[in-house]
């Protein structure tokens, strides 16, 4: 009888863990595709700076969605509470961006934002509401680099908010490898290259594939299209 009720207590309890580890599983796949969506393959290339159309040219070779965009980080502000986010991630988008993971969001015109769920909430912010940005400066120079002036750290923009981004949405979207949602903001990313003075450039490529898209195919296509300008 002892043996049996131990063969019973060891069934359960190995019954058990696999159905918390195929539950645990499942919740980081899922977390996953909400962080990233349809992104298989990035190019990220911090406060280094390529052309934006590198983009339109890889997806052309490769037929694949293809996407450029401008990351910064900045400070959310909440005008009428003066409540903040000081590390919001602020992300330069145009329509490829949703159109990769075959979402459908509202199109961004210059001074309107989409922000992520959690920013709403921390913020106690709606669609309609306005909110000021404050994005880190960069130059194409790096500001370390010799002779690179130092301006103004960072740059205000007022903006509208025209909607929240939910999970499924790419509201988390991140390519950081931790399970904290970011505070993201989508901007216009041409609106924001032009008040960064980086008009048709992007530190951020991103790409969904198809059946017959590899790493090697992926490299080739950006070294093909690469220029040292």
């Amino acid at each position: 009888m002892l043996v049996f009720m131990a063969v019973v207590i060891s069934t359960a309890v190995l019954t058990g863990a696999l159905v918390i580890g195929d539950s645990v599983k499942y919740s980081l796949s899922q977390l996953v595709d909400q962080r990233l969506g349809k992104v298989e393959f990035a190019m990220v290339t911090g406060d280094r700076f390529v052309r934006a159309e590198l983009a339109n040219e890889i997806s052309r070779e490769l037929s694949v969605e293809v996407t450029a965009l401008l990351t910064m980080k900045g400070m959310a502000i909440n005008v009428q509470s003066q409540n903040r986010i000081p590390n919001a991630q602020i992300l330069g988008v145009d329509t490829s961006f949703w159109a990769l993971s075959k979402i459908n969001m509202p199109r961004l015109a210059s001074n309107e934002v989409i922000v992520s769920k959690n920013v709403a909430e921390e913020l106690s912010l709606e669609a309609g509401d306005e909110l000021l940005l404050r994005v880190q400066n960069v130059e194409i120079i790096p500001v370390n680099a010799p002779f690179a002036t130092d301006e103004e750290s960072t740059i205000a923009l007022r903006v509208k908010i025209i909607a929240i981004a939910s999970d499924d949405q790419l509201g988390r979207f991140s390519l950081r490898n931790n399970q904290l949602a970011p505070f993201n903001i989508f901007i216009q990313r041409d609106f924001l290259a032009h008040k960064l003075d980086l008009n048709g450039l992007s530190n951020l490529i991103l790409s969904s594939s198809s059946d017959h898209t590899t790493v090697a195919g992926v490299n080739q296509s950006l070294g093909e299209n690469w220029k040292l300008k």
